[in-house]
C-alpha cells in the first residue's frame, strides 16, 4: 500500500492507535502488555518455536485437519486471544480514530462553511491564527492529537455535548498534563487563549456511539433545510407584502371607493341619513381602472393561503420507526429527533405508515407552492384564468420543482434491515416504483443476529444491492466510521428528487468490546463495503456508481505488510490480505469454523485464504486455506478456516466484484473490449510492418540490381580501356623480351594501375544506413553504441556517425535488430580485426 494511501482500517490501527498509545503511556512507556487489548507500544510479532513431529504424526494430524475443513466443526474451540495479525494490538474501548469526536453545527450557526467536521479539522483550520512559522504555537501544534484524545475521553459514555464546554475542559486538562514552566508556560497560555478565541461559539461535539448514525442524519436534515427554510420564509413574507401593496394601490386608484370615503369623511353628520356608496355611484367616474373583482378575490385568497401556511414552515421531517428497532436498548429513541414528529409502527406496516404520512402532509405543502406560484403570476399580471385555473386544479406534488420539493419535510422510514427485507420488501418496492420520494434508513446491526446466520455464513441478504433495481433512486451503503462521508451521503440522498435508501451499519455497543474496531473490520473485510448509486433517470449507468470510500478499492482484498522477527531474531516482512475470515474470527460465535495449526505441522500444503480462493479447483487439490493470526504473546499462528468460511469469503468477494465492476473497476466488458482492441492494433501493426518489409525488400533488390549493373559497367569500361598492344590477337602468345632487357617483375604495378584499383574499390564501397521509418524503438542498436546510433525527434533510430564505432558493432546491431532494417555496408577500417568474418555476416543485411 502506498505511503500516502489510507484505508479506514490502516489509518486507525496503524496511525491513530499509535498516537493514542503514546498519549496514554508516553513514547517510552514501560508498562508490560499482558493481553491483546492494552498495548502500550507497537508489538513486533514473532514466529513460534517449532518442535519436530514424526511423519506418522504429521499424517494423522492432517487427516484431522482435512476432516475439520470438510465437516466444519472444531470441537476443541479456539483460543479467544487469537486475533487477525493486522489487528493484533487491539485497544481499549476509549481509543477511537481521530475522525472523532465530530463537531456539528446547531441552530445558532451562521451558515458559513461546513456543518460537519472532525474536532481535529476544526482545530487545524484555526492554527493559522498562531502564526505561520515553525516555532509559532509549537506546543499547541504538537498536542492537537492529545486535545482530541482528551475530548474523546470526556465524551466517553455520553451523548452529544456543548462544543465550548468540552473544548474548554479539554484545554484545562491539557494544561495539567503538560509539564511546562517559565516562558514556555507563558507562551503556551497565550497560544491556548488565542486558539480558544477563534474556535466556534456554537455547535455540539458527538462521540462515536450507537447514536452517531442518527445524530449525523439529523444534522444532515438540519443542514439541508436550514438555509432553504430561512429563504422560503423570507420569500413568502416578501410575496405577501408585494401582494398587499398591489391591493392597497388598487384601493387608492379605485375612484368609486375614493369618492364614497371622501364624502363620508366630509359629511359625517349625515351618516345615518345618507348611503354614501349609493351616492358615489351616481357621481362621474375618474380615469383609473380597478384590477377587477375576480383578480382581487384571487389575490386575497393567495394572501390568506400564505398566512395559513405558517404552522407548516417549521416541519422538518416525519419519521416512522419500526417497533423491533425502537425496542433496541442501545438506542435512546426518546432523546433523538426532538423536532421531528415520530410514529412507531408494527412489523409489516412501515411502508403503509410513511406513505399515509406523506399523502397527508404533502397536500398542505403543495397548496403553499400553488399559492406562491399564483401570487408571482399576479405580480406580473400574467395569470390567465382560462389557462391557470385548470392547470392548478390538477396540480399535485409531482408538479413541484426540485427546489420546492427540497423545502418540503422529509418522510423517513427507519427499520431493521432484515425485518424490512423479510416483511416489507414487496410493499416498499411498490412505493418506490411510484417514485414517492420517501427516504428509507435500513439499519444493519451486526453479523450474528440469529442462529441461522451463524450456521449459514454465506447467505447474507444485500438490501442495498437489491434496491438498485429501482432505477430512479438514490442508494448508499455507509457507516459512521467516516462521519463526513456519512453526512455527505445523507445530504445528497435527502435532496435527491427521488426516493432514497440508506443502508447503514450500526453495531451494538453491548455486543462488542469495541464497536469502532468491529465496524472498521467490517469495512476492511468487504463484509459491508461502502458504495453510492445515484440512479437518476437519464444518466449513464457507469456514472451512477462509486466505491471510492473503501480501503484499496482496486484490489480484491486490502493488503497490509507486517514486520516480524524470524527464529534468528532478524526482522522480516510478510504481506497478507484482510478477508472476511479475519472479521469472522473476531466473533466467538464463529470460532468452531476455525482451527489453530501447531507449527510442527505447517507444510507447503497450507496456503493463504486469498490465494486459495483465486486458485483453480485443480490447483487446490490437497491444499488447505489459512489466515495469519497472533496471540497475546505476539506469536504468529496459522489458523485454518473451514469450507463454510471459505465459501462465505468467496461470496463476499463476489459481491465486492459486483460493486467494482459497476463502478468501472475491473469491468468484464471493458477488459474484453481492451483485449479485442489490443489484438486488432497488434494485427494492424504487424500488417503494416509486413507491407514495409515487402516494400523494403523490393527496394533493396532494386538497389542491388542497380549497383550490380554499375559494377559491370565499370568493369567493362576498365577492360575496354586497357592497352590493346598488351593483348595477343594472333594467339601466338606474348613476345619474348630482348636479351639485353630485364624481364619486368610479375607483381610490379604502375602508379596508374594502383590509382585505378583504389577508384574501383571506392566505387564498390557501401555506406552503412538504417531504414529509419521502419524503426520499432527497441533500443538494441542504441545500447551497442550511443555515439554511432541515435534517435531522431520521432524516437526512430538513425546512424549519426559511423566513424564513432567499429564495423563489428554495425554488424552486431544489424543481427540484433528485430525488424532487420540496419545495413552495415562495407568496412572503412581495413585493419579491423576479424574483418573477413564480419563482411561475410554483413552480406545478409546489405
Amino acid at each position: 500500500m502506498a505511503a500516502k494511501e489510507k484505508s479506514t482500517f490502516s489509518q486507525f490501527f496503524k496511525e491513530d492507535a499509535e498516537i493514542v498509545q503514546d498519549i496514554i503511556y508516553g513514547q517510552n512507556g514501560e508498562e508490560i502488555t499482558t493481553k491483546v487489548g492494552t498495548a502500550n507500544k507497537p508489538i513486533v510479532p514473532k514466529v513460534p518455536k517449532v518442535t519436530t513431529a514424526s511423519e506418522g504424526e504429521i499424517i494423522e494430524y492432517w487427516k484431522k485437519l482435512r476432516s475439520f475443513f470438510r465437516n466444519d466443526m472444531n470441537a476443541d474451540g479456539l483460543s479467544e486471544d487469537l486475533k487477525p495479525v493486522h489487528m493484533a494490538p487491539l485497544y481499549e474501548k476509549i481509543i477511537i480514530g481521530t475522525d472523532f469526536p465530530v463537531w456539528i453545527a446547531d441552530a445558532n450557526y451562521d451558515g458559513k462553511g461546513e456543518y460537519c467536521l472532525s474536532l481535529k479539522e476544526v482545530l487545524e483550520s484555526r492554527l493559522p491564527v498562531l502564526g505561520h512559522e515553525e516555532a509559532d504555537g509549537k506546543f499547541v501544534k504538537e498536542n492537537l492529537d492529545r486535545i482530541v484524545h482528551i475530548a474523546n475521553k470526556l465524551l466517553f459514555n455520553h451523548r452529544e455535548q456543548d462544543f465550548r464546554q468540552i473544548i474548554d475542559d479539554a484545554l484545562v486538562e491539557l494544561r495539567g498534563q503538560l509539564d511546562l514552566t517559565g516562558s514556555d508556560l507563558e507562551t503556551f497560555e497565550k497560544d491556548i487563549q488565542k486558539l480558544s478565541d477563534h474556535l466556534p461559539d456554537n455547535g455540539v461535539l458527538i462521540p462515536y456511539s450507537s447514536h452517531t448514525v442518527f445524530d449525523i442524519m439529523e444534522a444532515a436534515m438540519f443542514a439541508s433545510h436550514d438555509a432553504r427554510r430561512k429563504q422560503l420564509k423570507d420569500d413568502i413574507n416578501q410575496l405577501k407584502n408585494k401582494l398587499q401593496d398591489l391591493l392597497r394601490l388598487d384601493e387608492e386608484k379605485n375612484p368609486q371607493k375614493k369618492k364614497a370615503q371622501d364624502m363620508q369623511d366630509s359629511l359625517e353628520f349625515a351618516e345615518e341619513m345618507v348611503d354614501f356608496n349609493e351616492l358615489s355611484s351616481i357621481l362621474p367616474e375618474g380615469g383609473s381602472t380597478s384590477i377587477g373583482q375576480e383578480r382581487s378575490k384571487r389575490i386575497h385568497k393567495v394572501i390568506a393561503d400564505l398566512d395559513n401556511a405558517e404552522p407548516i414552515l417549521d416541519q422538518q421531517a416525519f419519521m416512522a420507526i419500526g417497533e423491533y428497532l425502537e425496542k433496541r436498548k442501545n438506542i435512546a429513541w426518546n432523546n433523538l429527533f426532538p423536532n421531528i414528529e415520530t410514529q412507531i409502527y408494527k412489523k409489516g406496516n412501515g411502508s403503509k405508515t410513511i406513505t399515509r404520512a406523506f399523502k397527508k402532509h404533502i397536500k398542505a405543502w403543495t397548496n403553499l407552492f400553488i399559492a406562491m406560484r399564483t401570487g408571482e403570476l399576479e405580480l406580473e399580471n400574467a395569470y390567465q384564468a382560462d389557462v391557470h385555473d385548470d392547470y392548478f386544479s390538477h396540480f399535485n406534488w409531482r408538479n413541484l420543482s426540485i427546489e420546492e420539493l427540497d423545502n418540503c419535510p422529509y418522510f423517513m422510514l427507519v427499520a431493521d434491515d432484515i425485518e424490512l427485507f423479510e416483511s416489507e420488501f414487496n410493499r416498499l418496492s411498490v412505493t418506490l416504483d411510484k417514485n414517492i420520494p420517501i427516504k428509507v434508513v435500513a439499519v444493519k446491526s451486526d453479523n450474528s443476529r440469529s442462529e441461522d446466520e451463524i450456521v449459514d455464513l454465506h447467505t447474507q441478504a444485500e438490501l442495498g444491492s437489491v434496491m438498485l433495481s429501482h432505477k430512479n433512486i438514490y442508494v448508499a451503503q455507509c457507516t459512521s466510521i467516516t462521519p463526513k462521508e456519512l453526512f455527505n451521503v445523507f445530504q445528497d440522498g435527502l435532496t435527491a428528487f427521488a426516493p432514497a435508501v440508506f443502508n447503514i451499519l450500526n453495531v451494538d455497543a453491548e455486543a462488542h468490546d469495541n464497536p469502532y474496531i468491529w465496524t472498521s473490520a467490517s469495512i476492511e473485510s468487504r463484509d459491508f463495503p461502502g458504495f453510492v448509486y445515484e440512479g437518476m433517470l437519464g444518466t449513464p449507468w457507469g456514472s451512477r456508481f462509486t466505491v471510492e470510500n473503501n480501503p484499496q478499492a482496486k484490489l480484491n482484498w486490502p493488503k497490509h505488510t507486517v514486520e516480524y522477527e524470524n527464529k534468528d531474531g532478524d526482522k522480516e516482512t510478510l504481506e497478507s490480505a484482510f478477508t472476511f475470515a479475519d472479521l469472522a474470527i473476531l466473533n466467538p460465535a464463529y470460532h468452531y469454523h476455525f482451527m489453530d495449526i501447531a507449527p510442527e505441522f505447517w507444510t507447503d500444503k497450507l496456503i493463504p485464504l486469498d490465494e486459495y480462493i483465486d486458485n483453480s479447483r485443480e490447483d487446490n487439490i490437497g491444499k488447505l486455506p489459512f489466515i495469519w493470526t497472533m496471540d497475546s504473546k505476539a506469536v504468529l499462528h496459522k489458523t485454518c478456516v473451514s469450507w463454510q468460511v471459505a465459501l462465505a469469503t468467496q461470496e463476499r468477494l463476489d459481491f465486492w466484484r459486483f460493486l467494482q465492476e459497476n463502478s468501472g473497476i475491473h469491468n468484464y466488458h471493458v477488459a474484453i473490449a481492451r483485449e479485442k482492441t489490443t489484438a486488432e492494433l497488434e494485427k494492424k501493426h504487424e500488417d503494416a510492418l509486413e507491407l514495409l518489409r515487402e516494400a523494403h525488400k523490393k527496394e533493396i533488390d532494386e538497389v542491388r540490381r542497380e549497383e550490380a549493373g554499375k559494377v559491370m559497367d565499370n568493369l567493362t569500361s576498365v577492360l575496354l580501356n586497357m592497352d590493346s598492344a598488351a593483348l595477343d590477337l594472333t594467339g601466338g602468345g606474348a613476345p619474348a623480351p630482348a636479351a639485353d632487357e630485364p624481364a619486368p617483375a610479375a607483381a610490379a604495378e604502375t602508379p596508374e594501375a594502383v590509382e585505378e584499383e583504389a577508384e574501383e574499390e571506392e566505387m564498390l564501397a557501401m555506406d552503412p544506413y538504417i531504414d529509419t521509418p521502419m524503426c520499432t524503438t527497441c533500443n538494441e542498436c542504441i545500447e551497442k553504441n550511443k555515439e554511432m546510433f541515435k534517435y531522431n525527434g520521432e524516437k526512430m533510430a538513425y546512424i549519426a556517425d559511423a566513424s564513432k564505432g567499429t564495423y563489428r558493432q554495425l554488424v552486431e546491431a544489424a543481427e540484433a535488430c528485430p525488424v532487420g532494417i540496419i545495413h552495415p555496408g562495407t568496412p572503412t577500417n581495413k585493419d579491423e580485426e576479424g574483418l573477413a568474418d564480419l563482411i561475410e555476416r554483413a552480406k545478409e543485411f546489405n
